[in-house]
């Protein structure tokens, strides 16, 4: 549709997620969805979190698996944050 490279977009992406990050604060999240995207035609992994009550991004982590996800615990939310979260999803694969 915009008739750019694949890797441009990503690039693109990537840097706007990193600007809209930067002093951004996670505020109310009850229900999460946990999702791993690849880019770099899938050399390259990041995992993503969603307010599924707002319909947002709130975190995007570089990889998958448990040490990222893991990151997010231990340095985005504290603990009256995280044990604030009722449920989450996320899809079944091995990561």
């Amino acid at each position: 549709m915009l008739h750019i490279a694949k890797s441009t977009l990503s690039g693109l992406l990537h840097r706007t997620i990193e600007r809209l990050r930067e002093g951004h604060r996670i505020r109310g999240l009850r229900s999460m969805g946990v999702d791993e995207i690849s880019y770099c035609k899938g050399r390259k992994f990041a995992t993503v979190v969603y307010d599924l009550d707002r319909h947002c991004v709130v975190w995007v982590g570089k990889g998958k698996g448990c040490e990222t996800i893991d990151l997010f615990f231990e340095q985005e939310l504290s603990l009256r944050q995280r044990s604030a979260i009722t449920w989450a999803s996320c899809d079944m694969s091995q990561a």
